[in-house]
């Protein structure tokens, strides 16, 4: 008798575990579209391809957004001297370790620089 008990529970067990993953699935699914549709239904989210639009940036402007760091808006907004690289996760000594603010990369404002009489210099933020 203990014997079918056991297979009993144990099948219950694993029928109750099979539907707490269907459920993960869908509530994974959810929030995966959920993020999805931020990003290609916002028409001002920056990476947004709008064609022929005067507000869409061009590909230099974007690899200069892409070039400044989480790090780097850190040290510039709350006047750091040095910070860890990948700025979201704790420093050590392997990968992540402290960097000297100095040495982040600005944002480059040339790709916004139109061509004019004006605008003969390299402009960079510093």
């Amino acid at each position: 008798m203990a014997q079918l008990l056991d297979v009993i529970w144990i099948r219950k067990k694993k029928k109750k575990n099979y539907l707490i993953n269907i459920l993960w699935i869908k509530i994974l699914g959810i929030i995966a579209k959920q993020f999805r549709d931020l990003k290609y239904g916002d028409r001002f989210y920056f990476e947004t391809p709008l064609v022929n639009s005067a507000f869409s940036f061009t590909a230099n402007q974007l690899e200069a957004i892409r070039n400044v760091t989480m790090a780097k808006i850190l040290c510039r907004n709350l006047d750091l001297k040095v910070v860890q690289k990948y700025a979201f996760f704790t420093a050590n000594d392997y990968y992540n370790s402290l960097l000297s603010c100095a040495d982040l990369t600005d944002l480059n404002l040339n790709p916004w620089i139109k061509d004019n009489a004006f605008c003969k210099k390299n402009y960079t933020v510093n």
